[in-house]
């Protein structure tokens, strides 16, 4: 009767390791959260794009952007913002209210109506698109062609062993050169272009870190969001 009470209370103290109280507990808490409710797959339902800082000071945040549809995951990224604030002069990193403001100020705008565009309006998705030598990710075909080839390298490394993307500015050079020479699905290409030309889906412009700014759209045929304009 003892042993079968010691095993009972054996139990129940692993199951207390596990109780949900626990896991809230152990779980990140949020320095700061916004979200917008849209509908960017143009399917006619609304889909949930969250803006989530992790940290405790507000030049050291580890931001995440989600975005989910039809109760899953459909994008996600994540970045750092310590390097959001090189052009800051000193009083303003030191003043930490001050600081903080202007951060949860600028995730308040993060989803702004500006940073939405539907991308049949896009001049640039026109249908004699064919593959440039060296494309230009100013152009959203380009740029879906671009990360099509990218995602074939750095899966062949890694199946290889290799880290996804060569260290060092001597060895990616020659890694983006074999990019370029790769062959990719052209007609996918040109289907993704033919299908943003009527799509109701909208592209979503947002930026991070030191004057990085990312455009990504969703496309039906691909399942799949793509980058279509980066730069810094």
């Amino acid at each position: 009767m003892i042993a079968t009470a010691s095993r009972w209370l054996a139990l129940l103290g692993c199951m207390s390791l596990f109780s949900p109280a626990l896991a809230h507990q152990s779980a990140p808490v949020p320095w700061h959260r916004v979200q917008r409710v849209i509908d960017m797959t143009g399917d006619g339902r609304s889909d949930t794009l969250t803006l989530t800082a992790f940290g405790t000071q507000p030049d050291t945040l580890n931001l995440e952007l989600r975005i989910r549809s039809g109760g899953r995951v459909i994008f996600a990224d994540h970045w750092l913002n310590s390097d959001e604030f090189i052009d800051y002069d000193s009083a303003m990193v030191k003043n930490r209210q001050a600081l903080a403001r202007d951060v949860r100020h600028k995730m308040d705008a993060f989803f702004d109506d500006g940073n939405f565009e539907p991308i049949r309006g896009d001049t640039t998705l026109r249908s004699d698109w064919h593959v440039e030598t060296e494309p230009d990710c100013g152009m959203p075909l380009d740029c879906v062609a671009f990360e099509l080839r990218h995602e074939q390298a750095t899966a062949a490394r890694v199946a290889r062993g290799l880290p996804a993307e060569p260290d060092g500015p001597a060895a990616y050079g020659p890694f983006i050169d074999g990019i370029m020479r790769s062959p990719f699905d052209t007609a996918l290409v040109r289907r993704i272009g033919a299908e943003w030309r009527g799509s109701r889906a909208l592209s979503f412009t947002y930026t991070h870190g030191y004057e990085t700014t990312k455009t990504i759209v969703w496309s039906a045929i691909a399942r799949r969001f793509f980058t279509v304009f980066e730069c810094c």
